[in-house]
């Protein structure tokens, strides 16, 4: 076997056949139609731990549930709990304290502060 170094690989060729083959069997999901950062957000969250397979069906029930990110942060934590229940990953939001004026400027009622771990 032929050892190949480091001085004859082209970072070039890498990325255009990297991006080539990424168009080429990239999969249909949800969180790929949308610029929605939220979205894509609770998608990331949501895949930390856990099959895209499994995913899938989680996240459009949540996203329905809390559309945008103040849904989320005007949600009781027990709504939010229940909608994340048995999806078998660290579940990183916490509703920690509820504003008064609760608008797109004031979001500080939505925190990444605690963990639990939630099985299937």
């Amino acid at each position: 076997m032929k050892q190949q170094h480091l001085e004859d690989f082209s970072q070039q060729t890498f990325q255009t056949e990297l991006v080539e083959w990424f168009h080429s069997q990239k999969r249909d999901l949800p969180w790929r139609q949308t610029n929605d950062p939220y979205k894509i957000w609770v998608s990331e969250i949501m895949l930390q731990q856990t099959r895209v397979e499994t995913v899938i069906p989680y996240y459009l029930a949540f996203i329905r549930q809390f559309p945008t990110l103040i849904d989320l942060a005007n949600a009781q934590e027990d709504e939010i709990l229940k909608a994340w229940e048995g999806l078998g990953t660290i579940l990183v939001f916490v509703i920690c304290s509820k504003q008064p004026n609760k608008s797109s400027s004031n979001l500080t009622g939505l925190c990444l502060i605690r963990k639990r771990r939630y099985q299937a």
